[in-house]
């Protein structure tokens, strides 16, 4: 047990954490596979190892790593999913999204409301490469900003129903935006992305 993000809860409490892989209807939701999350303090502390028996083979691994290895697991006995679905607990990370279009995975994942995003329609600018160093990525003229503020009074919302609840028709309002993952943590997941000829990540 450590202080940790509880999905169940949505907030930080003193708990155990599992990530799980459900497959999933419109009617009915089957636990496939699951795995305990392993908290760093836990990893690193060879008394609390030993007193819970945990094996020198299990290290601590992110929240998002472990739910990408789940679906891997069963890829030989179950094939390709058509869409993967997650939610903002395994998404804190693009890491997480590019790993999932890495694997060519289609998937539907929520959000955190203040991840930093550029339109996607906002121009990108080449850095002239220098010669020394890994090569320069483009980089968007425009300053990235939250999602929410992205979405403004301008946005265009479609009220759509989904499918019937257990008490009422399940319906909410959405819109489409094309936006592109900005900030440190996007910058930092494309270092390990392969360049095209023209110098641009790959996507």
């Amino acid at each position: 047990m450590a202080r940790q993000y509880c999905g169940a809860l949505g907030k930080q409490a003193n708990c155990q954490v599992a990530v799980s892989v459900h497959a999933a209807t419109d009617m009915v939701s089957r636990p496939l596979e699951w795995d305990w999350l392993l908290p760093r303090e836990w990893a690193d502390d060879a008394r609390r190892r030993r007193a819970a028996g945990v094996t020198k083979d299990v290290e601590h691994v992110p929240k998002s790593m472990l739910a990408l290895g789940l679906p891997d697991r069963l890829a030989d006995e179950l094939g390709r999913a058509p869409v993967i679905v997650a939610d903002a607990g395994c998404d804190r990370s693009v890491s997480f999204r590019q790993a999932l279009e890495d694997r060519s995975w289609s998937y539907v994942v929520a959000v955190d409301p203040e991840e930093t995003v550029e339109m996607e329609a906002a121009q990108l600018s080449q850095v002239p490469y220098g010669g020394l160093g890994p090569p320069t990525r483009p980089c968007c003229c425009e300053a990235s900003r939250p999602l929410t503020d992205v979405v403004d009074a301008t946005t265009l919302f479609q009220q759509m129903t989904w499918r019937q609840g257990s008490k009422a028709p399940m319906t909410s309002r959405f819109a489409v935006l094309q936006v592109r993952p900005a900030g440190k943590p996007a910058r930092s997941a494309s270092r390990n992305r392969p360049v095209d000829a023209a110098g641009g990540t790959v996507y």
